[in-house]
This record gives C-alpha cells, structure tokens and sequence, in this order.
C-alpha cells in the first residue's frame, strides 16, 4: 500500500477530531467523538480461518474512549477486543471500565460491542489479592458477569491472600481464565522472569495460564520464540500482547509486526504445529494518534502467513463443488438459474426446509467446507446446520450486504469418515432475529485439510447416571424460599394446590457451573395453569424475587423454548420438532428433561427430542451462573422436579 494513501485514509478516517493534524496531536484527552467510515483493513480472514483469534488490547488506542477504540477495531476488520482497567467508556461520559461499572455502563457496553459485531474476550487490569482480597475477587467476578478472560500480573505471595492459590480457587468459584502477563522488569513486574510464570503455573488447573508480551520481553533482552515453546510445552501458552520490536534491549522500539526481530513467523508456525490457538491481542505503545501504521501493515502480515499455512492443507483445485442447482430442497424453497453461475436456492425461511446434495468425495479424511451465499443486512442471528453423515458443523449465518452480494464463508472442517456417495444436508437451527430470513446459497465445496476437524457427531443423550444434585430428602446444596417448595416422595416440588402463587419463586444451587448437562424429570399438576421451568446460568437479583438468565421452559403451550429471564424479557432461538415434542409429551405424567450447555451452544430434550439448539451471538453474556428451578406466578399449581443430575463439562 502507498504510504501516502494510508497516511491520508487515517488522516480522513479521524478528521472529527479536528481541522488539523497539529491541534488534534497537541490533545491529551480527546473529547469530541469519533466516527470512522468504511474499512482500514479486510481483517485476518486466514487466520480465522485457522480457528485463531487475533483482535486489539485497547492500550493501542488509550488517547481515546473504549467506544472508539471498538470502532477502529471494527473498521480494521477485526472481531476481538481486549478491555484495559479504567479506560473511558465513551465520548461525553466519565465512566470507566471497572468492577464498579454501573449496570447501565455494562449494558452500554453490551449494546456497542453487539452493533459492531466485536467480541471483548479478555481484560487487562493489576490485582492485588493480599493487600486487597475483596478488590481482587471483584474483579475475577466482574470477569465472570461479562465473560473475559482477567489478564493481569498480581505480586507474588508464597501462601494465603494472595497466592496462586487464592486466586486459583477464586478462578475456579467463578469459573474465570486467568493469564500471568510480563511487564519490565526495570520496573519490578513480577512476572519479567518466564521461570517464575512457569513455576507459578505449575500443578495447576487450566484455569491459570501465561501470556506473552513481545515488547516488553525483548526489551528485557529476552528471545520471545524460546518463551513461547516453553509455555506452549507446558501447556500454558492462552494469550499474547502481540507486537514486533526492532531490536533486543532497552533501547527496541515497537514496529509492525514481520519488520523486527521478533521472529514472528517462527513464533506463528510454533504456534500452528502444536496446534495452540490463544489469544492475540495486537498492542503498541508508541504514536498513540498514529497507531494505523503499524496495525494494519501488522494484520496483513499475520493474515499472509496463516494464508501460507492454509495453502500446504489442501488446493482449491482439488474441492468438491456442491452447485445449488444439483441439490433436491424440501419446504417452500426454490431453485433459481440466476444470479450465480451454479444456480441459487431461495427463500429458505424455516427450520423444516433442508437442501440436500448427493457428494462423491474421492477419499476419506478432513475438508474445510465452504458456502458461498448472500443474506440481506437485516437477517442477524441465524445459524446454519450442516450434516455429513452423522458428523455436524454448525455455523453463523451473517449477512452479506444484500441478496445479490454473493460471498464465501468457511462453516469450518468436517471429518469424512469413508469414500464414495456421501449425503450432505443444510439446515438452519436457529432462525434470525425479527423474522428475518436464511442466506439464499450458490453453492457449498469441499477442499481437502490437514487441519483439526471443528465438527461433532450428533449427540443424544445417554442413559448413563450422572452425579446426583439433589439427594432425594434435602435442600442439601439449594437455597430458596421455603415456603414455595418442599420435598415430598423424593421430589422437590414447587408452588401449591391450595392458594394462587403470587411471584415468581426460586429454589437455587449453592454453587454456580457452565458447561454442563443436567437430567431430571418434572411433572405437572394442574397442567393447565402451572408454569416452570429450568434457569440456569443466572443470577439472582439483589433484594428481588427474581432471578436473570436463561430459562428452559415446563409450560403446556411452549414445551421445552427457552426464555431470557428478566434479561432480554423475550424467548431465545427457534423452537424445534414443535408437533413431535407435543404428541409426546404426558401432561399429567412424568416427563424427561435434558439440558446441555457447551460453550455459546446450548441444547434442550423433550422426552429424547431436541425442542432447541440455540448459540449465544451476543457478546458479553454470561456463559456460568447458578441452576433453579421455577414455579411461575398465577392460579393454584405444582410443578414436580426428581432425579435431578449433572455432569459437570467445564475443563473436558
């Protein structure tokens, strides 16, 4: 790219700070807003592609508000942001990203990051669990409610407040990642030393892991490639502050990644061949108003190494092509000549429509599939199911633009598990928001890969017995208002025959979880006026009632939904084999229910059917929080909850 084109784009880009390069430098702290239109860079395609996640640590932009810096990272064509402590939030407010943020800033939050499509998955902040253990557990909580892994670099301290321990146990009570990063050791970080991140990772669960710094590491005089292998060794390698220096010493200074002598490619095909994917947050800390020159020449590098990568795994050449034109479609759907060469399937609306390819594959082993398709601006949330065999890929179904802007997407790599004919089946399994429709599709192929599969077998669930969660005789591991459940004939039972139940009431585990599967079986009495149901990953709210997260519904006209709890007040996803779910049910008998959270995905069994798959889109909801079961307000009722287990799936 000619430099003197990317100096004017950045200078347009940020041309609302002021009539002139000169003032808008001159400023300490921004305070007028910032827009920036269009793109800077087409992002890390290839990267995603190789399952890596690679975004921007906020510090690169800290002259400007955290609002901007997600815009700028948005029009980088990045999907990731690290949060930094105490960063204004927005232009024209005073809030700052803490554990004390309101609960209004949070949302704010949510709602920006939603708009612009970026995920915040980490947050950097310093903890100091022995000076201030209650400050340190309120971050690691804080974590938790937004779903970020805690970067940070606390003192070290042999045992008690403090320790690894302390902060071990804390990560695992809220089910929070946390890395041990490096600052100078000039300036005493206590984690300069790579030995002593290693012997403090030691024995641990995989809660705790290292993060590497590049600039700090080299301008401590320290080789980062040789660091890297070491954590990746140990199996501790989560997280990078991504950067590239020109020189080893103090005196290096940061420059875009490829161009020192931080041996990035090698560093990147360590990382590839031990197939280790963590998070890489691109940091700089030098031109803070002039951050583009060195990020998007950074991008472009990264994204044609992992393109390197992803040309040794297979040519497109050797694809199999699925033209939409030779697919059979069920439902309402229509094949079209026009606009794609291959023909293209329209109007395809609902979860029963299927568009189904007969695929020869010359040899079995791994494909990357992709599908080219265009989906209109305002369709957001679908997801798109696609079968080989008994092996499943799920995938985001995310606009194009418009419904003639035809674009490619990877779903991810299917295993194929024999050579020959092979049915291939899509699907959607969440429909958008707001009654949008699914993509119209040209086609889908099939390249040959060395890399891992990203699919699944189907699941259904077992038989097997699980851990048990309630005892049969007790509260022993719940809370709850008493006087709205009881325990009778080994069942916990919710609400009352006798008197109308006049609020919502909760009977709630102890302790919280986040991936797992939980079991039992309710039964209704008075079925046509009695309404439950499963909450979980929730929390209570403070001096109410009520409690806010997701639901798996026990109510006779939407069996087995799933609703978002003095949240988002609505239901969540598409309601799935709705007739079958239906006839099966026994509406004064006992009835199984089978809740899986894996993840952003989350499924719900009906009597061995599957009434929901849904996949979390919306960043920074919570995926851990505690489990409840419900008796909703109204006439007299009583939902029956037995043979309650779980097993517990967080760390498998």
């Amino acid at each position: 790219m000619d430099l003197k084109v990317l100096c004017l784009g950045i200078v347009l880009a940020v041309s609302s700070f002021g009539s002139s390069l000169g003032g808008w430098a001159q400023e300490k702290q921004p305070v007028f807003g910032y827009t920036c239109y269009g793109r800077l860079s087409a992002g890390v395609p290839n990267a995603e592609r190789l399952g890596w996640k690679v975004g921007i640590q906020t510090y690169s932009f800290n002259k400007f508000t955290f609002f901007e810096a997600v815009d700028m990272t948005a029009a980088l064509g990045l999907k990731y942001i690290e949060a930094t402590s105490w960063m204004r939030l927005a232009p024209g407010r005073n809030d700052r990203i803490c554990a004390d943020m309101s609960d209004e800033a949070k949302e704010l939050l949510r709602r920006k990051l939603s708009e612009r499509r970026v995920e915040c998955v980490s947050y950097y902040q310093r903890i100091d669990g022995k000076k201030n253990p209650e400050e340190a557990e309120r971050v690691i909580r804080f974590c938790k409610e937004m779903g970020w892994m805690l970067v940070t670099d606390p003192h070290r301290v042999p045992e008690g407040d403090g320790s690894m321990d302390f902060y071990e146990d804390l990560c695992k009570k809220y089910g929070v990642k946390l890395v041990l990063t490096n600052h100078p050791k000039a300036h005493k970080s206590p984690y300069w030393n790579p030995d002593d991140v290693l012997e403090d990772c030691a024995g641990r669960s995989s809660w705790i892991g290292a993060s590497v710094d590049f600039g700090h590491f080299m301008r401590d005089g320290n080789v980062p490639l040789s660091i890297v292998n070491r954590y990746i060794a140990d199996g501790r390698m989560f997280h990078f502050h991504f950067r590239d220096v020109d020189a080893l010493g103090s005196k290096g200074r940061d420059v875009a990644v490829g161009s020192g002598k931080g041996q990035i490619r090698e560093v990147m095909k360590s990382l590839y061949d031990n197939g280790v994917k963590p998070l890489v947050m691109l940091e700089y800390e030098r031109d803070f108003y002039n951050q583009m020159l060195y990020l998007i020449p950074s991008l472009d590098y990264i994204n044609k190494v992992c393109g390197e990568f992803l040309e040794g795994m297979g040519k497109e050449e050797n694809a199999v092509k699925l033209p939409a034109r030779e697919a059979k479609v069920n439902g309402k759907m229509q094949i079209k000549d026009q606009p794609q060469p291959s023909g293209a399937v329209h109007f395809w609306d609902g979860v029963s429509d299927s568009i189904v390819w007969k695929a020869r594959v010359p040899q079995a082993g791994r494909y990357r599939v992709s599908i080219s398709y265009s989906l209109d601006a305002l369709s957001r949330g679908g997801m798109m199911s696609l079968m080989v065999g008994d092996r499943q890929l799920l995938a985001p179904a995310l606009p194009t633009a418009n419904w003639w802007d035809f674009r490619t997407a990877d779903m991810g790599v299917v295993d194929v598990r024999q050579a020959g004919e092979v049915a291939v089946c899509l699907q959607a399994v969440q429909l958008p928001d707001a009654n949008g429709a699914m993509p119209d599709v040209a086609w889908v192929s099939f390249t040959p890969t060395t890399l891992p599969s990203t699919d699944e077998q189907v699941y259904n669930p077992g038989k097997d017995k699980l851990e048990k969660l309630f005892d049969g005789k007790s509260f022993e591991g719940w809370e709850g208002d008493k006087e709205w459940f009881r325990v009778e004939k080994k069942c916990i039972v919710g609400g009352s025959l006798e008197k109308d139940i006049p609020q919502n009431r909760f009977l709630c585990t102890v302790r919280e979880y986040g991936d797992f599967e939980l079991r039992l079986k309710f039964m209704m009495k008075n079925p046509d006026a009695a309404n439950g149901g499963v909450q979980f990953r929730s929390q209570r709210i403070p001096g109410h009632y009520e409690m806010k997260g997701y639901q798996a519904d026990i109510i006779s006209w939407k069996w087995g939904a799933m609703y978002d709890e003095s949240r988002r007040n609505k239901f969540l996803g598409t309601d799935l084999n709705v007739e079958e779910v239906k006839k099966n049910v026994r509406a004064d008998g006992w009835n199984d229910l089978v809740l899986r959270c894996e993840g952003k995905r989350i499924r719900i069994w009906i009597n061995g059917i599957l009434s929901m798959d849904y996949t979390e889109q919306t960043p920074g909801i919570p995926q851990t929080g505690f489990i409840a079961l419900q008796i909703h307000q109204g006439k007299p009722s009583e939902v029956w909850y037995k043979d309650i287990e779980i097993e517990n799936l967080t760390n498998k």
